[in-house]
């Protein structure tokens, strides 16, 4: 093999695993930097055949009803596709939906986290923000699944918009995987 080809092949494999490694930095500094905000969750328990058993989270802060919550002017324009930012309160022990932005807000607020609109229908978007999947090990999803609605908490870490679960609490006690 040539020089030329052995300094390619030893580039790529040295970019491919600096990308790898830039993934896991940016998940552990969203879990070591972010602020801490409890949300309200009913889990549902499927199933992956390549990554394994999960408990898919369905958020109160999933379907935002616009017409209850402050919104700027592009809202009247959001699309399935589209990035929403939105800004979360405490309301209680829980952080509920208080605005909806199309673009970063400039101004200062509560935690903000961003998400995509996965739907809408006349003043309600359902929205995902990559954080309705937790995965467990074998046979303890059911655990969380068949615990009542109302006692699953899911405990995240939320950094610059960008939101990790922390934990999961059922009944008040943490979730061992």
């Amino acid at each position: 093999m040539s020089k030329t080809r052995s300094l390619l092949l030893g580039l790529a494999v040295v970019l491919q695993v600096a990308v790898l490694v830039w993934i896991a930095l940016t998940n552990q500094r969203i879990l070591d930097n972010g602020e801490p905000i409890l949300l309200q969750t009913a889990p549902v328990d499927p199933s992956d055949p390549f990554r394994g058993e999960y408990v898919s989270l369905n958020y109160e802060i999933s379907t935002i009803d616009l017409s209850a919550v402050n919104v700027d002017e592009g809202a009247a324009g959001i699309e399935r596709g589209d990035t929403v930012y939105v800004d979360l309160f405490p309301d209680g022990k829980y952080h509920k939906a208080n605005s909806v932005w199309t673009e970063i807000p400039f101004m200062l607020g509560g935690p903000r986290i961003q998400g995509r609109v996965e739907w809408r229908s006349e003043n309600t978007i359902g929205v995902t923000y990559g954080i309705e999947q937790y995965f467990t090990p074998q046979g303890r999803a059911i655990e969380i699944e068949r615990s009542p609605q109302d006692s699953v908490d899911v405990q995240i870490r939320l950094w610059n918009g960008s939101a990790r679960v922390e934990k999961v609490l059922v009944n008040g006690k943490e979730f061992v995987r």
